[in-house]
C-alpha cells in the first residue's frame, strides 16, 4: 500500500512560496474572507487516500516514466491496444502558462507524437481542441472557481458547437463580451467564444521535445526499469518479512502531511484550548485601517518573503535542470543503457494498420462517388463549411444563428446537422474542386428559394461581423454559384475552370 501523501507533499514543494507562506499569510491577514475558502480546500486536500504498490507502478511504468499511452504502447490483458487515434469524440485539453507541473508544450506534445501534419488528424476523424489560459495553476485549472466560471461554463455552453465541429486541430479564444460588439446578444454568459483553425507548427512554437530530450527520457525510462528490478529482487522480499501490519499504519500515521493535520485537530487533546480563545477572537476582532503603517509593513515583509521563496524555487529548478541534463544525457550512461546516438526517435510513431488504410480509401471513394447527392440542406452546408475554411475560425456567435434557425425547421434535427458537417467537409478536403463544381446541381431550380438560402448563409456567417480577405472572396464565389442560372453540368464545369484560370 502506498502513502499517497507523499504525492501531495511533492506537489506542495513546487511551489514553497504559497506553501510555506502566502496561504497562511492570506488567512492571518484577512480571516473572514479567507476562513471558509482555506477551510473547504484543506478538507479537500488533506483527504488523502491510499493507493496499492501495484496501481501506483502500473501508472509510473506506462503514463508517467513510460509516456507508452500518447504512442499507442499499452495493450490490455483483453489484447486490445489503447490507442489515442481511436477517441472519434472531440477531444479538449485545458492547458495554461501558468501551470509548472504540465506547462502546455507538455500538454499537448502527445498531439506531436502521433501526428505529423493535421492532414492526418483529418485523416483519422479526430477533433482536438486546446484552451490556453496565461496564468493559472496546475489545480486552478480544474477546480478554480474563476477558471470554472470563464473557460468550463463557456465549453458547456457551445458543447453543441464543438461537437460539430469537423475533424481537425483548434483553439479555443475566449474573450470578454462588450455591449458593442457586433451580435453581442447572441452570445451566451459573459463572454465571447470563438474557435480558430490551427496547424501543428501553432503546437511547436509552444516548446516540444527535440531528440536529445527523448533520448534523456528513454535513459530515465530504462534506469527506472533497471531500479525496479533490483529492489523487487533484493529488497522488496525482505521489506515483506519485516514490516508488519502495525509498522505499516504507524508509518502512514507518521507521514508528515498526516502528522500535521491530526496535531492541530480535535483528535489532539491539547487542542482543546484552541477553540474557545478562536470563538472570543472571532468576537472580539477590530478590523484595522488600511493606511496604518504596521499593516502596511506587514504587507510589505510578505512580499519580500513571497520574492525571497520564489527566487529560491526557480533557482532550485533551475539546479535541478541543469543537472537532470547532464546525468541523463552523459553518452555514457545512455550506451550503458542501450540508447543509441543516431537520429531515430527512441519512442517511434505508432503506425497505420492496413485495414484502417482500407477503410479510409473506401470511405474516399464513396465520397466521390456521392457529391452529386442531396439537395438544399446539403447544399447550404457545404457552401458553410468552404467559406469557414477560408476564414479558419468559427465564432460562437454564428453558431447560435444556425442553432436558432434549426430551431426554426425542426424537421433538421442538431444530430442530423453535426452529421451532414462531417460528410460535407470530408467531400470538400478530398477535392474541393469536385465538391464545389456539384454544388450548384444540389440547389432549389426556383431563383428566389437559392437567393433566400443565401441571405441565410450570409447571415450566419456575418453574425460576428463582416468577413474579410479569403473568407469574404469564398462568400462572393457561393453568390455567384447559388444565383448562377441553370446551365448543364458540362457548361458549369467549363465556367469553373475558365473562373479559375482567369
Amino acid at each position: 500500500m502506498m502513502n499517497s501523501p507523499w504525492l501531495v507533499s511533492n506537489f506542495d514543494n513546487l511551489n514553497p512560496a504559497n506553501t510555506l507562506w502566502t496561504k497562511q499569510h492570506n488567512v492571518w491577514s484577512n480571516p473572514e474572507k479567507e476562513e471558509d475558502r482555506y477551510l473547504r480546500f484543506e478538507q479537500w486536500w488533506g483527504d488523502f487516500i491510499k493507493l496499492r504498490g501495484d496501481e501506483l507502478q502500473y501508472m509510473v511504468d506506462n503514463l508517467f516514466v513510460g509516456n507508452k499511452l500518447s504512442t499507442a504502447q499499452i495493450v490490455t490483458q483483453d489484447g486490445i491496444r489503447l490507442d489515442i487515434r481511436d477517441i472519434k469524440t472531440p477531444i479538449l485539453c485545458f492547458c495554461s502558462h501558468g501551470d509548472n507541473i504540465t506547462p502546455p508544450q507538455q500538454a499537448l506534445d502527445w498531439i506531436l507524437d502521433n501526428y505529423d501534419s493535421v492532414d492526418e488528424i483529418r485523416r483519422h476523424g479526430q477533433t482536438i481542441l486546446y484552451c490556453l489560459n496565461e496564468k493559472v495553476g496546475h489545480l486552478a485549472i480544474f477546480v478554480g472557481t474563476k477558471v470554472a466560471a470563464k473557460e468550463h461554463s463557456e465549453f458547456i455552453n457551445y458543447m453543441d458547437l464543438i461537437d460539430a465541429l469537423p475533424p481537425g486541430l483548434y483553439e479555443i479564444v475566449i474573450t470578454d463580451k462588450r455591449e458593442g460588439d457586433v451580435g453581442a446578444e447572441l452570445l451566451v454568459g459573459d463572454y465571447a467564444v470563438r474557435i480558430e483553425f490551427r496547424d501543428l507548427e501553432d503546437i511547436r512554437v509552444l516548446g516540444y521535445n527535440s531528440l536529445e530530450d527523448e533520448r534523456e527520457f528513454e535513459t530515465v525510462r530504462r534506469v527506472s526499469e533497471l531500479n525496479n528490478a533490483l529492489y523487487a529482487s533484493f529488497v522488496q522480499p525482505w521489506l515483506k518479512a519485516w514490516v508488519t501490519p502495525q509498522v505499516a499504519a504507524a508509518s502512514l500515521a507518521m507521514q508528515p502531511l498526516r502528522l500535521d493535520y491530526a496535531m492541530f485537530s480535535d483528535q489532539n487533546p491539547m487542542m482543546g484550548w484552541v477553540a474557545p480563545l478562536a470563538e472570543q477572537a472571532r468576537a472580539e476582532r477590530k478590523s484595522t485601517d488600511a493606511e496604518n503603517p504596521f499593516l502596511k509593513a506587514q504587507q510589505q515583509f510578505s512580499d519580500m518573503m513571497t520574492q525571497w521563496l520564489e527566487t529560491f524555487a526557480e533557482r532550485r529548478d533551475q539546479t535541478q535542470e541543469a543537472v537532470f541534463h547532464a546525468i541523463y544525457g552523459s553518452p555514457w550512461l545512455q550506451a550503458s543503457m542501450g540508447v543509441r546516438p543516431d537520429g531515430s526517435r527512441p519512442r517511434p510513431k505508432p503506425g497505420t494498420s492496413p485495414e484502417d488504410i482500407a477503410a479510409l480509401a473506401a470511405r474516399i471513394e464513396e465520397l466521390g462517388s456521392s457529391m452529386n447527392q442531396g439537395g438544399p440542406f446539403e447544399a447550404g452546408v457545404r457552401a458553410l463549411v468552404y467559406i469557414a475554411m477560408g476564414a479558419r475560425t468559427v465564432d460562437a456567435r454564428s453558431f447560435e444563428t444556425l442553432r436558432r434557425l434549426l430551431e426554426a425547421n425542426p424537421e433538421i434535427t442538431l444530430a442530423h446537422f453535426k452529421d451532414t458537417v462531417r460528410t460535407q467537409w470530408a467531400m470538400l478536403t478530398i477535392d474541393q474542386e469536385a465538391a464545389l463544381e456539384s454544388l450548384p446541381s444540389l440547389l432549389p431550380q426556383d431563383a428566389e428559394a437559392r437567393r433566400s438560402l443565401f441571405e441565410k448563409i450570409k447571415t450566419i456567417r456575418t453574425a460576428a461581423g463582416e468577413l474579410e480577405g479569403e473568407a469574404k472572396r469564398r462568400l462572393e464565389e457561393i453568390e455567384a454559384m447559388f444565383n448562377i442560372a441553370a446551365l448543364p453540368p458540362s457548361a458549369r464545369r467549363t465556367s469553373r475552370k475558365t473562373e479559375k484560370a482567369s
